[in-house]
């Protein structure tokens, strides 16, 4: 089974991706005007004083991590219930 990836690099990839912005244009003001992000909250991002919202993600163009789906509790403990019972035991 395949690991999903972490929450977090979404977070990341923003705020790399504003530091590159800012590295490119030099102010935060002319990377709110590219970005359409408030330039307080971009200042707040590359600090790591605030999250990146997904409006934020978004707006940079970066795709999040697919979540997997939740399988309910009864379900699993029924499946699990119907694999012991199905087993095969050699002697």
């Amino acid at each position: 089974m395949q690991k999903r990836p972490p929450s977090h690099t979404a977070q990341k990839q923003a705020r790399e991706r504003l530091l590159v912005i800012l590295a490119e244009t030099g102010t935060y003001a002319d990377v709110a005007r590219r970005t359409k992000i408030n330039r307080g909250r971009i200042w707040k991002i590359c600090n790591r004083t605030a999250r990146a919202s997904q409006q934020d993600i978004d707006r940079l163009g970066i795709r999040k991590a697919e979540r997997k789906p939740r399988i309910p509790w009864k379900k699993k403990y029924l499946l699990l219930r119907k694999a012991i019972t199905n087993r095969r035991v050699n002697p």
